[in-house]
């Protein structure tokens, strides 16, 4: 059997930006590998080949929600790439996205991420939702 991805693509937009770096760091100190949209973000560069790089390699992509949604057409591009990684890797891929309680009635969800969506209070909570829908188990605890 294959070894499972452990790469997570995690979507991000200025509102969120601080509990998404926390969430990347904790998922790579987890031990998943995790690569944020905004990794390479420099004005001109053309992100598509290396978006699709990352979608192709992970078992996840997290969209972290926010009213600030700086560019509608890079996150519509971004739904329309899990959508198709879920399809193609069906169980082995999971679309997870979260909205915080306080944002929820200024945040339009994408139709594509409105069945993917779940709630969170506080940003530990937010983070139990993400491991608890991550298609990857961790293996059990060893001594470091």
């Amino acid at each position: 059997m294959d070894e499972p991805e452990l790469a997570v693509f995690l979507s991000q937009h200025a509102g969120q930006a601080p509990a998404a770096r926390e969430y990347a760091q904790t998922l790579a100190d987890l031990g998943y590998e995790p690569w944020t949209d905004t990794d390479e973000a420099a004005p001109g560069v053309d992100l598509n080949p290396r978006l699709a790089l990352e979608f192709e390699r992970s078992c996840a992509a997290i969209f972290v929600l926010s009213r600030q949604i700086s560019d509608a057409t890079l996150l519509s591009g971004e739904v329309e790439r899990a959508l198709d990684q879920r399809r193609r890797k069906r169980e082995r891929f999971a679309i997870i996205a979260l909205v915080f309680e306080r944002d929820h009635d200024a945040i339009v969800v994408p139709p594509g991420l409105r069945r993917h969506c779940s709630e969170a209070t506080t940003v530990l909570e937010g983070l139990r939702v993400i491991l608890r829908a991550l298609p990857v188990k961790l293996g059990p605890p060893t001594w470091r």
